[in-house]
Order: structure tokens, then C-alpha cells, then sequence
């Protein structure tokens, strides 16, 4: 990798802003964005009643992944950690259940682009065509077996609060949607399952200003392999896209002399540095570059609050892009605060032009040699029975403590 350069002074590469596409074409798989617009998904009453139920489904099953979580984490932690990181390990794996099963149902579907990055960044997919279930025991061995699943620091584009839901069926199938990734949350799911889970697993809790924040990502890595941890995941752009704050990303450009982006937000590097930085003297050596594109044609496009399409059926599949890269972490100058500033930004340069193909119909990257990726059926099955039956005995012995208290009360 070269030595870092001064990023460019703020300019476009032709009219790029002006021809952003807004909610007026359609995903063609061998191409990229073109087309009409088409409506994907039902429109009927009953569709939408069926998406909502589905959303409580998978509200249910977050309380009852933290239920469990809460009491191995009060009984296990402080006397014996090991219990406590295998449990949260199963606890975040099976609390994401739902939402993989379900979107895997509604036909939303995940083309790939760069899959030996993906394999190595991210772990090797189990093959497709086997029709043993050895391999899908294999991965709960790889699961707890210290040092076999890849350990990488993981960025990716910031399009919707849909992308980690998105994402989790992909990341499945690499092994990697478990209690050894950590997720920074924002400080507004803090009071929904899926932020207790996080804040038991010690993943940073954010929007407490940069100083905080930084502080809060510094304790998380500190200790992050004794944690049982494997892959550290961030938004560099600290928010979701959308178009107020593409307007703010254009003005601190404009005011900062750094580059116009209108696909991506310009990256913060704080906590990329921050993360980066612990992670790499812990012996971390892998960062996985990970650009996510909706099709215009699809209602989760330029929409970033839109989570409940994603449980409501396509009729016809619904493709999502995904382009991965990996670098190696031993070549970014993680102790030089400027070039790695500059290192992030042209890699967000390079996602926007990325995507500037993509949404012009031109191909690029984040479609040419795609392949669909996704779990299977075989995995998820697995780890539904496991999870029933942790949550019988779970709830079996919780009835036979409650109803023994009880009793000894009554008798009182």
C-alpha cells in the first residue's frame, strides 16, 4: 500500500449529485440500477398486518435472548466469566433468529461481490450442496474453540437502520452473527432487548459526545480477546444517510477542503482510530471493507427508518449488493492521527464512486462477478431446535425456582 496523499480539494466527477437516483429505477442483477420503477412489495392490508406481527415475533424473541442473558450474566459474570461468554456467545446468535429467518422468507436476497475477501476476512462459507449435518454442527465447534474463526475490524456504509438486519443472514453464513462481535449501539436502542444485549456484552453504547464516546470504544477493546470477541464492527460515518446530513457532510467538506461525496457521509475517524488502533497492538491484523447497496427500485432505498419492508414478502426476489475488500491492518499508519484520517476518507472515496456506477446503471464493482450468499435453511433449523430447547429448560427452571420461593413464602 502506497503512502497516504493529501485528499483532493471538494469536487464531483462529472454531475454526479444531480443524477442521483431517487426512488426511479429498478435493480437489474447483471447491471446495476436502470429501468422503471416497480413495487416489490405487497401492498394489502394483510401483508401489512402480517409484517407487523412478524416485528413482534421478533421483539419477543430479543426480550427473551436478553431474559436469558440478564440471568447468566448476574449469576455467571462475577464468579465465572467462561459460562458467561459462552452463554452471551448462544444468546446474541439465537436472539438474531427471527429477523434471519424471516428475511430469508421474504425474498430479500444478498449478491456479493469480493467473496475470497469475504472468506477471509470473515470466515469460509459451509458448501451449499452438502446434505450432512456435520457441517452445521462444525460451526458451533469453530464457535467455541479459541482462535478458529477470523478475528477483523469491520466497516461498513451507513444507508439505513435495515443494514445490520440486512446483513445478519450473510454474516450467519460466515459464522459471525454471535456474542463474539460487538456492535457499537447508539444510546436510543439503550432501552430495547437488542441494547441490553450489547450493554451486557460490553459493546460501546454511543451519542454521549466525542469525548465520552471515545472513552466508552476505549474500555470495550481494552480487554477485547479476553472477551471471547472476534470482529469488531463500525459505521465510520456516525450516522445514517440520508439528505440533511449529506448537506452537513457538504458543508465541512467545503469548509475543511475535503472531498464532495453524495453516496457517503465523510468518515469520522475517532473511533476508527481509536478501535484500530487497540485492536491492532492486541495482534489484530485483518479490516474488512464491507459497501452496501439498496436498489433504487426498492422501498428501503432512500429511506432510512424503514425496517418493517424488510419482514414483508417480494414476490419477486429483492437484491441487495454488497462489495468486501480486505486490507492489511499492519499497513495502515494507525499511530500517525493525520494519514489515517486520509486513509479513511479515500476508501469512502472509492465506496462512492462505487456506488455513483451502481446507481448509474454502469455495473462496477458491486455487481460484476455477484454471487447470491446466504444461509441455509439446514444452519438456521439447527439453531432453532437449540434455542427451543435452551428456552425449556430456561423457563422449566425458572418455574421450579419461582414456584419453590413461593411456596416457602405461603408457609410463612
Amino acid at each position: 500500500m502506497g503512502t497516504p496523499t493529501t485528499p483532493s480539494t471538494p469536487q464531483r466527477n462529472g454531475e454526479r449529485l444531480e443524477t442521483r437516483p431517487l426512488d426511479t429505477s429498478s435493480d437489474k442483477v447483471n447491471g446495476g440500477a436502470g429501468g422503471s420503477k416497480t413495487h416489490e412489495v405487497s401492498a394489502s392490508i394483510s401483508a401489512d398486518l402480517l409484517g407487523y406481527f412478524l416485528a413482534v415475533l421478533i421483539l419477543l424473541n430479543f426480550w427473551s435472548a436478553a431474559f436469558l442473558e440478564l440471568v447468566m450474566y448476574v449469576v455467571f459474570a462475577p464468579m465465572y466469566p467462561p459460562i458467561w461468554h459462552a452463554t452471551r456467545i448462544l444468546g446474541v446468535r439465537f436472539g438474531w433468529l427471527p429477523p434471519m429467518i424471516f428475511l430469508k422468507w421474504a425474498n430479500i436476497r444478498l449478491r456479493v461481490t469480493g467473496h475470497a475477501a469475504a472468506a477471509s476476512g470473515l470466515g469460509t462459507m459451509p458448501s451449499s450442496s452438502s446434505s450432512s449435518w456435520s457441517s452445521s454442527w462444525q460451526r458451533y465447534i469453530d464457535l467455541f474453540t479459541p482462535g478458529k474463526l477470523p478475528r477483523a475490524l469491520i466497516m461498513i456504509n451507513h444507508l439505513s437502520w435495515a443494514d445490520s438486519f440486512v446483513l445478519s443472514p450473510w454474516l450467519h453464513a460466515h459464522n459471525s452473527v454471535n456474542g463474539d462481535t460487538c456492535w457499537p449501539m447508539w444510546r436510543g436502542f439503550i432501552n430495547m432487548p437488542l441494547g441490553w444485549i450489547a450493554y451486557m456484552s460490553e459493546c460501546p453504547v454511543l451519542g454521549y459526545g466525542k469525548e465520552m464516546d471515545l472513552e466508552t470504544i476505549r474500555k470495550s477493546v481494552s480487554r477485547f480477546f479476553q472477551r471471547r470477541m472476534t470482529k469488531f464492527f463500525l459505521f465510520p460515518e456516525g450516522a445514517v444517510f440520508r439528505e440533511c446530513m449529506l448537506q452537513k457532510s457538504h458543508e465541512y467538506a467545503q469548509a475543511n477542503n475535503l472531498p464532495l461525496l453524495d453516496h457517503c457521509l465523510l468518515p469520522k475517524h475517532g473511533a476508527f482510530l481509536e478501535a484500530g488502533q487497540a485492536l491492532h497492538r492486541q495482534g489484530m491484523e485483518t479490516l474488512v471493507d464491507i459497501t452496501i447497496a439498496y436498489p433504487p427500485t426498492s422501498s428501503l432505498y432512500n429511506a432510512p427508518f424503514n425496517v418493517i419492508d424488510l419482514v414483508k414478502y417480494h414476490p419477486t426476489p429483492l437484491y441487495v449488493h454488497l462489495n468486501v475488500r480486505t486490507f492489511d491492518m499492519r499497513e495502515i499508519p494507525w499511530e500517525e492521527e493525520d494519514k489515517v484520517r486520509q486513509w479513511l476518507t479515500r476508501r469512502f472515496e472509492e465506496k462512492d464512486r462505487f456506488l455513483d456506477d451502481y446507481y448509474k446503471g454502469k455495473g462496477g464493482v458491486m455487481v460484476e462477478g455477484g454471487k447470491e450468499e446466504g444461509p441455509r435453511w439446514r444452519d438456521l433449523t439447527l439453531d432453532v431446535l437449540l434455542w427451543m430447547g435452551v428456552q425449556v429448560v430456561m423457563y422449566t427452571v425458572l418455574y421450579a425456582l419461582g414456584a419453590r420461593v413461593l411456596g416457602r413464602m405461603t408457609v410463612r
